[in-house]
């Protein structure tokens, strides 16, 4: 942090034998009106399982929607603040889905809003017994793909949904759609959670 209001965090991976960018941006805080504004590559405002860090997840593993639906950390800019005495958080931004290692992405498509919104009618004991609910929305344009997936400069937009095993030590997916044309894709999610001490009951639906 510096000067009371400037975050930034720079996290990388090296597992893949290769570094890769997991959370990096750079923060102002504490903005009038805005709340927060952060800019770089880090999480979208999609899906509690998404967003919970992987310290605190209930299981060992993101569950298997989180591969399917869930957009997860990408390259872009947003807006975030609290309200109703820091009971609600409302957060939205623009993202480029898929840039390379330093984040370059010159190719049509790819371009998303994403938006969430969460409300906790009951947080006592910093924590320890709370009551939450969300949702999110992301409306996303397609890249321009072959039927292999590789990059066009011009033709059919194209998606693919697909899904490994929650055990995700080498494991090939088992859910695979392979590519297909789309013109647009919109998500939308629903998050519930409640927990009073050692007891957590958690939900989602995307």
């Amino acid at each position: 942090t510096l000067y009371r209001n400037v975050t930034w965090l720079m996290e990388y991976g090296f597992e893949t034998g290769a570094p890769a960018l997991f959370d990096v941006y750079g923060e102002l805080t504490d903005l009038p009106y805005v709340g927060s504004v952060r800019v770089g590559h880090f999480r979208e405002p999609f899906s509690m399982d998404a967003l919970t860090g992987g310290n605190f997840l209930t299981l060992m593993e993101r569950s298997l929607i989180h591969d399917v639906f869930v957009p997860f950390r990408n390259t872009g800019i947003q807006a975030a603040r609290t309200l109703a005495n820091d009971s609600m958080t409302v957060a939205i931004g623009g993202f480029r889905a898929n840039s390379n290692q330093v984040g370059a992405d010159s190719q049509d498509g790819n371009s998303a809003i994403t938006g969430r919104v969460t409300w906790n009618p009951w947080y006592a004991e910093e924590g320890a017994y709370a009551l939450h609910f969300g949702l999110a929305g992301s409306s996303r344009s397609p890249s321009r793909l072959d039927v292999a997936g590789r990059p066009l400069p011009s033709g059919a937009r194209r998606l693919r949904f697909a899904s490994r095993p929650e055990l995700r030590v080498d494991s090939p997916n088992f859910v695979d759609t392979g590519f297909f044309e789309a013109s647009h894709l919109n998500l939308a999610g629903a998050e519930c959670a409640l927990g009073a001490g050692p007891f957590l009951l958690q939900a989602e639906y995307n």
